[in-house]
């Protein structure tokens, strides 16, 4: 069923296709820039997984937000 039928003339071009690329990659990109920056953010008041494994494995519970 079609409400109204605008036609091939009323058809997104184009234009709309390239815009949309565009927007896609530049999305990847800085989503790839980020997750570069991250990996080499340097966060040295927070625990490394080695030693947030071995506070789990003694049951201690400092540091972590939850009662």
């Amino acid at each position: 069923m079609v409400l109204h039928d605008l036609g091939a003339a009323q058809a997104p071009g184009w234009l709309a296709l390239v815009v949309t690329l565009v927007l896609l990659i530049a999305l990847l990109l800085l989503f790839v820039n980020m997750r570069k920056h991250l990996k080499r953010a340097d966060y040295p008041d927070l625990p490394t997984s080695d030693e947030v494994r071995a506070q789990q494995a003694r049951g201690d519970r400092r540091g972590t937000d939850q009662p």
